[in-house]
């Protein structure tokens, strides 16, 4: 059985990613998780994140990890993060060379699996 933790920092991911897409960068403020059911180790899994509220600089998220056979929901989340201020947005972006998909000519295109 995967540790929760594993499952925690998964989550963690999906979200923030989820924040990212909005072309932010934030760090986790607060997070809650619901653990539904053991997962195996072994078993391929799929992890989604969405941002469900955004306020000044607070975005809020919700984060799910599915079996990716059966689509059974084994943990969810929720979790806060607060956004950077638009100079060190600037200096993530120039760091890590973030573009939006709108931005990239390259971008591929988004496959589900």
């Amino acid at each position: 059985v995967a540790h929760g933790g594993i499952l925690c920092t998964i989550l963690d991911e999906v979200m923030a990613w989820a924040v990212i897409g909005r072309d932010t960068w934030g760090v986790t403020a607060r997070m809650t998780v619901d653990f539904k059911r053991p997962v195996s180790v072994g078993r391929p899994l799929r992890a989604a994140g969405t941002v469900t509220d955004v306020s000044r600089r607070l975005l809020r998220t919700e984060g799910r990890i599915a079996d990716a056979a059966t689509g059974e929901v084994l943990a969810t989340s929720t979790g806060t993060y607060v956004a950077a201020p638009p100079e060190r947005l600037a200096e993530l972006k120039a760091r890590y060379r973030l573009r939006s998909a709108e931005d990239r000519s390259d971008a591929p295109v988004p496959v589900d699996a």
